[in-house]
């Protein structure tokens, strides 16, 4: 509730430092890993995403959207390698439905052209 109450009086800054520390102690809650991952990308706090998502994965390792929010941040926090590993998991573990959510995600736009990740999303 808090995360969310910090989102809707637009109070970056108490978000920021709230996630921050909360990530490191709820590593095994991926409820709030989740919502501490999309919270973080709507108010670009982009290495306390990557930090959510990293947790989340290690939280929750078999589920491919996992992967899919951590190759989104990775490409956010400029690691193009990580983000490309990252969907690779998300493909091996979702298939063909992760396959189509990278491609047709404009977030993803960055790595169109990218030979391995055409390759990835079978492009």
């Amino acid at each position: 509730k808090l995360v969310e109450l910090y989102a809707a009086v637009d109070d970056t800054n108490s978000l920021g430092l709230f996630l921050e520390k909360s990530v490191g102690v709820l590593t095994n809650n991926p409820e709030f890993l989740s919502q501490a991952v999309l919270q973080s990308r709507a108010s670009d706090l982009k290495k306390t995403e990557l930090a959510a998502a990293q947790a989340l994965v290690a939280a929750e390792p078999g589920e491919a959207q996992n992967y899919f929010l951590l190759a989104l941040a990775k490409l956010r926090n400029g690691d193009t390698e990580g983000s490309l590993q990252a969907a690779r998991e998300a493909v091996g573990r979702g298939g063909l439905v992760m396959r189509e959510a990278l491609s047709k995600s404009p977030d993803f736009a960055p790595l169109r052209d990218n030979p391995e990740f055409q390759k990835i999303t079978g492009g």
